[in-house]
């Protein structure tokens, strides 16, 4: 008995990962991302936060990893049922560099807080999550401004 379930799911996996061969890529991109979040997150927390290791934690990486996996699949069996395989394919892809770029920031932070203290490395992890996650937007004079007083824009600025 144990066989035959073995073998369906096998069987199912081969004929999603034939499926999705177009996105396989992004898929795998993904996964190598999720797992050096979590090794990162990890390593940062046990070694400056003194945190153990703690499955609550674990399981919310890996449940939004799945998450974030599950949509790419869904949108891309949706738009390739639609008949827009290429168009799908290009949405999927830049889904992905969203997701890229979000935990990239994310792994970038944990590197800068872990390698704090240790002069050129935090100035090298700081200069690049500063550029990649737009740090510097928020030292903008007028975004300063506007965060400070939102109510007040001055909206004949540039009219005669």
């Amino acid at each position: 008995m144990w066989e035959y379930v073995k073998s369906a799911i096998i069987s199912i996996i081969s004929a999603l990962a034939v499926y999705l061969d177009p996105v396989v890529g992004n898929i795998q991109s993904l996964l190598l991302l999720f797992f050096a979040n979590f090794i990162v997150g990890y390593l940062t927390g046990m070694l400056k936060n003194g945190e153990n290791f703690e499955m609550k934690k674990f399981l919310m990486c890996f449940v939004w990893a799945a998450v974030i996996l599950a949509l790419i699949c869904f949108f891309y069996i949706l738009g390739e049922r639609n008949g827009n395989k290429e168009q799908t394919v290009e949405f999927v892809r830049w889904v992905s560099l969203i997701a890229i770029w979000a935990f990239g920031c994310n792994i970038l932070r944990n590197l800068r807080h872990l390698s704090y203290g240790m002069g050129a490395y935090y100035t090298f992890f700081d200069a690049l999550y500063t550029g990649v996650s737009l740090e510097f937007i928020k030292k903008l004079p007028f975004l300063k401004a506007l965060k400070n007083n939102p109510h007040k824009i001055d909206t004949d600025a540039g009219r005669n």
